[in-house]
């Protein structure tokens, strides 16, 4: 009995296997990232910064473009030193009266020249609806590593 996949070369049959090592791959690669971020939220010590210069980035290709405001700014580790960093800026707000720009920054303690902008979390109604959509994705790309590695398998 003769099926579609008979006459295929097995290169083809890789091209499921790397579209879902992608679906899996997604998911794995921003829940790492938000247990990164969340775990740098619960460890890093909190400080005032102030934005000492601005610029603006034009981030990813396509539909997905999307500007970014970078920013410098100086903070005062937990050690008393001022030191300087950068990264992008989320909420940055003015001081009316001074004209001071201030922001939250997180400090690693182990390291204090390590700084980030202080980002808000996530509220957990976008932590659930994300959440969904990447088990989603995991599965989708799950099953057809499955599926396409068992039709892999029984060629061999």
């Amino acid at each position: 009995m003769s099926t579609l996949l008979d006459g295929a070369p097995w290169v083809f049959l890789l091209i499921p296997l790397l579209i879902a090592a992608a679906f899996v791959a997604l998911p794995t690669v921003v829940l790492v990232g938000a247990l990164r971020s969340s775990r740098r939220r619960r460890t890093w010590t909190p400080v005032q910064g102030v934005v000492t210069a601005t610029r603006v980035e034009s981030r990813g290709a396509g539909d997905s473009r999307r500007t970014v405001v970078v920013g410098r700014y100086t903070y005062r580790g937990p050690d008393g030193v001022e030191r300087t960093g950068s990264g992008p800026l989320g909420s940055v707000w003015m001081d009316e009266t001074s004209g001071v720009r201030r922001i939250d920054v997180l400090v690693d303690p182990s390291d204090p020249d390590r700084s980030t902008p202080a980002t808000a979390p996530t509220g957990p109604v976008a932590a659930v609806f994300l959440g969904l959509v990447l088990s989603v994705f995991f599965v989708i790309g799950a099953s057809i590593l499955l599926l396409a590695g068992g039709v892999l398998l029984a060629r061999w």
